[in-house]
């Protein structure tokens, strides 16, 4: 029947990531800096005795416990159109992708746990594509590099999404902080840090999807072909400056720079009020740089301080206005395996 009959699972721990300068300018084929972070989605997957697609979705922030069961002829559930766009979609695109790569498995159960929404700007849909892809090939019983389960899930990114970076596959496979250069034959050089860098991450509903905020520079880049190219550049200038200044340890410079990148944002428009209101708390607790991370309209506002009394200011500040906000350091093992006897 060309699936195996023996139920067997497996775990994959995912990290998820934020950007620290360069997104949307990275599409364009300029540099970007992004970091992998200690908040990870997780992925279970088993092998199931006929060919119905199981997936369930835990502990999802905002939307809560989720379902969607797929045969041959269709899917059903209790997720919403919107939510199979922005979260199923992906799970499905990876094992049709992988099928074809690693052979058939037939029908799979997949359970996704995660504390951080899709749409969240920390590399959700990156971070599931890459587990799936992970999980698959390791019950294909195939081993495949980390570099490479990257460049898969990016192929599912750009199938579902019609165009994708290979910056937030990249982080959430091979984890730590990279240097991402997608027009070079190395595309990711790591980043030695220094000196330990905290994340403060601050998360708001999305008011458009990334496939928006892309299309919308897009349309601008079109407009303003030479103008927006200036800004792009600058950006990838500010990634790669960004990234010698982590190496030196000069958290100075590195917020300064942050906050240049976040305010080219702004002129690209993708930076939406309440992202703006949530970067003034920060700011105002003396944080040294702040922007947001990601596509843009909602989703993750980043900070970061020498002084890590004034992240935890920050953090109580977001917490007491009613805001989704944690402090994160870096993870630097990339997607981890864990072998399920079932």
């Amino acid at each position: 029947m060309g699936y195996p009959m023996a139920r067997r699972c497996v775990g994959i721990n995912v990290p998820l990531k934020v950007t620290i300068t360069g997104e949307h300018a990275v599409v364009y084929g300029y540099p970007a800096l992004v970091a992998a972070i200690d908040r990870k989605i997780t992925i279970k997957i088993c092998v199931r005795p006929d060919r119905e697609i199981r997936i369930t979705s835990r502990r999802a922030m905002i939307i809560g416990d989720i379902s969607l069961i797929c045969s041959e002829e269709s899917c059903r559930g209790d997720a919403s159109p919107d939510y199979v766009e922005r979260f199923f979609s992906y799970v499905l695109k990876a094992i049709e992708i992988s099928s074809k790569i690693f052979g058939d498995l037939g029908g799979l159960d997949i359970e996704i746990s995660s504390g951080i929404p899709a749409g969240s700007g920390l590399g959700t849909s990156a971070a599931i594509s890459a587990g799936v892809v992970a999980g698959y090939s390791y019950l294909a019983g195939r081993s495949v590099e980390r570099k490479d389960i990257a460049s898969i899930a990016r192929r599912v990114e750009i199938e579902v999404q019609g165009a994708a970076s290979p910056m937030d596959t990249g982080a959430v496979s091979l984890g730590g902080v990279l240097l991402v250069k997608p027009l070079e034959t190395e595309v990711f050089k790591r980043v030695e840090l220094k000196k330990a860098l905290e994340i403060l991450i601050a998360i708001t509903p999305k008011k458009r999807s990334t496939r928006e905020t892309v299309s919308m520079v897009r349309d601008l880049y079109n407009r303003r072909k030479t103008i927006v190219d200036h800004l792009m550049r600058a950006i990838g200038e500010i990634s790669e400056e960004a990234s010698k200044a982590l190496e030196e340890g000069d958290l100075k410079t590195l917020g300064e720079l942050m906050d240049i990148n976040h305010n080219i944002l702004r002129a690209l428009g993708v930076v939406d009020r309440e992202s703006e209101d949530i970067a003034e708390i920060m700011r105002t607790a003396g944080l040294e740089g702040v922007k947001i991370s990601g596509g843009g309209w909602g989703g993750a506002i980043i900070g970061i301080s020498r002084d890590r009394s004034r992240l935890e200011q920050a953090l109580n500040s977001l917490l007491e206005t009613g805001y989704t906000a944690f402090i994160s350091s870096i993870d630097f093992r990339g997607i981890e395996y864990e072998e399920i006897l079932k």
